[in-house]
């Protein structure tokens, strides 16, 4: 997942990418209908098919955001990758959800994994149908819809915009944009891999009451989120103001509003209600980086637009191969078990600094 993220971007910028996300989509349900049966199999089977349906899995979010840039007018880019990122939060929810259901329900995991395969070749045949006209008209919207260069600024090809991006004098803004998606991913993975666990060994929450609870953080991110694209949106349009301001109020108000809700819960949380408030604090304020990080690349490579939002997603990814060892590690021990929401903490406020301060929205390629 963390590698195919930037082939997925190269891909989804040079073809389209309508058809990299179905390619994408088919691939993942395929191997995640296959587990159960490559689980049956052995240990070794069983580690391929998830690591195919991760290679698969990871199309997905470039290619989204290269049919955003392609088909989106600029003045509702915030909005439309709010919904398009709330939808995966949807999807976060309803799965921590409903998974325990059907495990409970049908005495077996491998239901799971079927159901969710089963639907996602299901929405394939439906994608397909509806996404002949995306595919045909993709390209031209992409020059159409890119922020124009200036005279003495010729389209790069991907060496020369990657050497521009990331080896300029303003690749810091670049790498800027890049902690804030390392610092918003260590978050989300932890919070994915780690709260189930949390709710049940500090608060004592039963297995069949812990889908539920899990998955309210989730739904006020999806609110949040959808709420936070559409607002700036109207900031940009109704209020004239500044996208660099915009942006800024965005992803600085997303990482210092989510270190006051992992403090929150380390430092206020003495009951289930107030657990689990200040985690949906944390996630809620997480998603208003959808009109802040999520759409800067739009800015400032619109026409490597995927490719940049597909490195980003990898160290996102790295992220998550850090935070979810590491704090399992922390969590062994009632000494250290608050030590991850710290971490998490003091990289939320190093994020905010370091956008702050250097992130910009001008184009750059």
């Amino acid at each position: 997942y963390a590698l195919s993220g930037i082939i997925g971007g190269y891909l989804s910028d040079r073809l389209g990418g309508a058809d990299v996300l179905l390619v994408g989509a088919i691939g993942w349900s395929v191997f995640t209908l296959l587990t159960p049966v490559a689980a049956a199999i052995n240990i070794p089977v069983l580690v391929i098919c998830r690591i195919l349906m991760g290679l698969f899995e990871g199309f997905c979010f470039p290619a989204v955001h290269a049919l955003i840039g392609a088909h989106v007018p600029h003045i509702w880019v915030s909005s439309v990758t709010a919904c398009a990122t709330g939808a995966s939060y949807v999807g976060t929810a309803l799965t921590m959800w409903v998974t325990p259901v059907m495990i409970d329900v049908w005495g077996s995991w491998h239901i799971a994994f079927t159901v969710f395969g089963v639907l996602g070749l299901g929405w394939c045949v439906a994608w397909r149908r509806f996404s002949v006209g995306l595919v045909v008209a993709e390209p031209l919207r992409r020059e159409e819809q890119a922020t124009p260069a200036k005279p003495h600024q010729p389209k790069p090809d991907v060496k020369a915009a990657l050497t521009t991006l990331f080896a300029s004098k303003a690749s810091i803004g670049v790498y800027a944009y890049l902690y804030n998606f390392f610092a918003y991913s260590y978050l989300l993975y932890m919070c994915l891999s780690w709260v189930p666990t949390q709710l049940t060994s500090r608060y004592g929450v039963s297995f069949s009451n812990l889908g539920f609870l899990a998955m309210l953080p989730y739904a006020t991110q999806t609110i949040a989120g959808v709420a936070a694209g559409y607002g700036a949106d109207i900031m940009l349009q109704q209020w004239k103001m500044r996208p660099q301001v915009v942006r800024n109020i965005m992803q600085i108000g997303a990482m210092l509003g989510s270190a006051v809700g992992l403090a929150g819960y380390v430092a206020l949380s003495p009951t289930l209600a107030a657990g689990v408030f200040f985690l949906c604090v944390a996630l809620s304020c997480s998603a208003l980086s959808v009109a802040g990080m999520s759409v800067f690349h739009h800015h400032i490579a619109p026409t490597h637009a995927a490719l940049l939002f597909g490195v980003a997603n990898t160290v996102g990814t790295v992220a998550g191969m850090i935070s979810v060892p590491l704090t399992g590690l922390m969590e062994s021990s009632a000494v250290t078990a608050s030590w991850p929401f710290f971490i998490c903490v003091g990289q939320c406020i190093a994020a905010s600094v370091l956008w702050g301060r250097f992130a910009s929205v001008d184009r750059i390629v």
